[in-house]
């Protein structure tokens, strides 16, 4: 409540602070959490792998979205055609990524539905690392 009152006050943000707000909450929350747990059971949770691997994965998916939509559009200038062809495209790029910075390994993903099959196509691609 805190940090809507602020942004609805002091930076006059409107709707938008809302917003912000509810994306904070669940944020703080996680890292408060994280610090009992870490408290209580001495556990102190994998940072590169769970966070930073996923938060670079989404980046690049962003990127390959944006542009693939773009030039979708300037080929076809059909919306639903670009927005489709550029989600599935984000889907591809955002695996690809986590699978080679580490993110995911062979063992976790067939660990999934279907994971033995898509594992064995990523083990074709040379995806994995050794």
């Amino acid at each position: 409540a805190g940090v809507l009152a602020i942004l609805l006050w002091v930076f006059h943000m409107g709707a938008a602070a809302v917003i912000i707000a509810n994306m904070l909450f669940p944020l703080l929350i996680c890292i408060l959490n994280a610090r009992a747990i870490h408290m209580i059971a001495r556990y102190r949770q994998e940072v590169l792998k769970t966070f930073l691997i996923p938060i670079g994965s989404a980046l690049v998916m962003g990127v390959i979205e944006y542009f693939s939509y773009q030039g979708m559009y300037l080929l076809t200038e059909k919306n639903s055609l670009s927005i489709i062809v550029s989600i599935l495209l984000s889907i591809v790029a955002y695996g690809v990524v986590l699978i080679l910075l580490g993110g995911l390994n062979e063992q976790e993903m067939r660990q999934f539905p279907m994971g033995g099959k898509l594992a064995a196509v990523c083990r074709k691609l040379h995806l994995f690392r050794k």
